[in-house]
């Protein structure tokens, strides 16, 4: 039973050994659970004011078993459960044992009552899995405030071949979000193009190796060109080294990209 389940005393710091015992009765889709809520008052704003709310001269009105604190009907059992074991029990679970359904729920409730350590937790593990598409991870980027997946998500998108879009990943991003993404595939598209149209640019797209505009000058110069006046290639290698911000316009509509986003979701500037 995760509910009653105690932390060894080696993992609590001091203020929590001293904290009073405060349990509280949760009324969730209709079943009645039980745990103290005193160490997770510590980390949730939320539910600390609530405890304060529902106290009267230091005793409960509200979290008792004949008046117990009711979840809202939008928080299911699922997602209550898998929080709280999260809470009390995470040193008994491996991360690798936790499901992506699991750790969306830990992420809602987290969310909810505000325990940054929990939507990190549920964040990270689920980024670093790489389970979600791209359109979905906006979707709880968007809901549950996760700027850092915005980087990661708008280059999948600018990149995602068209055939893998369906209508759900329409309705998971803001037109805002789609105007910006769609403008940023379109520069990309033609950036792609502009480049393979040269031979000798075609030669250097290296998804592994890619070289920085200087590290590119200095390739070119090593190059032979037997099919190009010696005229020709000069100029060619002097346009290049006056216009070297040609080979990173891929990195500036990304960039652009995020940062559109960013602002039409309201998060800060990556």
């Amino acid at each position: 039973n995760p509910f009653s389940d105690s932390v060894p005393i080696s993992e609590l710091s001091d203020v929590e050994l001293f904290l009073p015992s405060q349990d509280v009765w949760f009324l969730v889709e209709g079943k009645l659970l039980t745990f103290d809520i005193s160490r997770l008052c510590l980390v949730s704003p939320i539910l600390s004011d609530a405890r304060a709310a529902a106290s009267i001269n230091g005793v409960m009105s509200e979290g008792t078993r004949d008046n117990p604190l009711r979840m809202p009907e939008t928080i299911s059992y699922p997602v209550f459960r898998d929080f709280i074991f999260w809470f009390f029990r995470y040193h008994h679970k491996d991360d690798t044992k936790w499901t992506t359904g699991e750790l969306q729920n830990i992420m809602e409730m987290a969310h909810f009552w505000q325990v940054e350590s929990g939507q990190d937790f549920a964040a990270d593990l689920l980024s670093a899995r790489g389970e979600l598409l791209p359109c979905f991870r906006m979707w709880l980027a968007r809901k549950y405030d996760i700027a850092s997946w915005i980087p990661s998500i708008v280059a999948d998108l600018i990149r995602m071949p068209l055939t893998k879009f369906t209508g759900a990943d329409i309705m998971e991003c803001s037109n805002d979000v789609w105007a910006i993404i769609a403008k940023a595939r379109s520069d990309y598209k033609g950036d792609l193009i502009l480049l393979a149209t040269s031979s000798v640019c075609r030669c250097l797209l290296s998804p592994d190796n890619p070289l920085t505009p200087s590290e590119l000058l200095a390739h070119l110069h090593t190059l032979s060109y037997p099919k190009m006046q010696r005229d020709c290639r000069k100029d060619m290698l002097e346009y290049l080294k006056c216009n070297p911000e040609m080979f990173t316009l891929e990195q500036r509509i990304e960039a652009g990209a995020i940062a559109g986003v960013c602002r039409v979701l309201g998060f800060p500037a990556s």
